[in-house]
């Protein structure tokens, strides 16, 4: 994590970056960190699929149903 923190101070718009952050999040179930992190991601990188399963796993996490079946589309 430290290192990740640390290329994003110098790069915190990189998507790669912030897809490896949030993923550090959603591996260690903090959902509103990883949903953060991943939301912002998904815009840059090029293989969206795994970014938007996922944000479907966390939204159904969060109780947001909807939001959590769009990413699931989105992601086949």
């Amino acid at each position: 994590m430290a290192l990740v923190n640390t290329a994003l101070a110098d790069r915190p718009d990189d998507a790669r970056f912030l897809d490896t952050r949030g993923t550090i999040h959603y591996l260690g179930e903090d959902w509103k960190s990883a949903l953060t992190d991943l939301e912002r991601a998904v815009r840059g990188v090029r293989d969206k699929k795994a970014i938007h399963r996922k944000l479907a796993t966390i939204y159904d996490k969060l109780g947001m149903q909807a939001i959590a079946d769009e990413h699931r589309k989105l992601a086949e």
